[in-house]
């Protein structure tokens, strides 16, 4: 489900960007919102996993769908009702919308932004507000979502400065979401935080300028290991958590490296809870992207 969303994503940004969208923008923002509800629903341990083991598609389409789905996740542990979540997680699927004609180009950039780009970035709240506006969206919760995910609860943010009870509650989700997603992936200039210290950097770093209780909901929620996280186990071994349990700090996880850094033929359950096989820490997947089909097969068992 999640390896289509991403075609559709991505061929919506696509027509938007050729013009082609304007009065289909919406039902097909809609409708990839549903399926990834949808995706939650059935099982947010493998939509959790299959967009942290992604470095092959766009980050502009991995990143929206990944906050999405954290904005579908922590709506849901909050208790908010479908409709509003439904909101929400379209929020999440646009809020950069103002920088798509230009994201490719920051992708690969390795230089220092231009003035002109540094002005996009600063105004693209407002910018993706307004083009959301233009395609059709009335949606209030979805456009407040998505102009205010950049404001700070001590007034440091943009575009209004809006601090404390004038960022609602939407905004402040899609905030943490929008910082989380960024911090675990790729970019030019630098490289992918693992999860856990992620985790860390916003409660310590974001903790004044974000909401502290919806940081530490998000982490209860997707767990200190996420699905798809790759960590090394005490016994030397390297393993890919496939799903969280009730005590966050021993997921489920299968190891696919050997102790002598060989790869494994098949991936093997370990119980973390074990001292043998209790995690040690997390690892940058990008040292492992070469056992992606082995890793990925685990999604493919019943």
């Amino acid at each position: 489900m999640l390896d289509l969303l991403k075609i559709s994503l991505k061929r919506t940004f696509d027509l938007y960007k050729a013009g082609s969208l304007d009065t289909g923008f919406v039902p097909r923002i809609e409708t990839i919102a549903l399926t990834i509800q949808q995706a939650c629903t059935h099982d947010s341990d493998a939509a959790l996993a299959n967009l942290h083991l992604d470095y092959e598609t766009s980050y502009a389409v991995v990143h929206h769908l990944q906050a999405a789905i954290l904005c579908e996740l922590i709506g849901r542990k909050m208790g908010v009702g479908g409709a509003s979540r439904l909101s929400l997680v379209k929020a999440g699927l646009t809020h950069d919308v103002g920088l798509i004609d230009i994201q490719d180009t920051l992708d690969r950039q390795l230089t220092p932004l231009t003035s002109l780009q540094r002005r996009r970035i600063a105004r693209h709240p407002v910018d993706s507000e307004w083009i959301l506006t233009s395609l059709g969206v009335t949606d209030t919760a979805w456009l407040d979502s998505v102009r205010h995910h950049h404001e700070r609860l001590d007034g440091s943010g943009y575009p209004d400065g809006h601090f404390d009870d004038a960022i609602r509650l939407p905004a402040r989700v899609l905030a943490i979401a929008d910082i989380y997603s960024a911090m675990v992936r790729d970019r030019p200039y630098r490289r992918a935080m693992v999860s856990g210290k992620a985790m860390r950097k916003l409660m310590l770093d974001q903790g004044k300028q974000t909401d502290n209780r919806l940081i530490q909901m998000m982490i209860k929620e997707i767990g200190v290991f996420p699905p798809g996280a790759i960590v090394r186990l005490a016994n030397g071994e390297v393993a890919v958590v496939k799903k969280r349990t009730a005590n966050s700090a021993c997921p489920l996880v299968h190891a696919f490296v050997k102790p002598d850094g060989m790869p494994m033929l098949a991936t093997i359950p370990r119980d973390t809870s074990t001292a043998d096989f209790h995690i040690e820490g997390m690892v940058p997947f990008s040292n492992y992207r070469g056992s992606i089909v082995i890793i990925r097969n685990l999604w493919n068992r019943p």
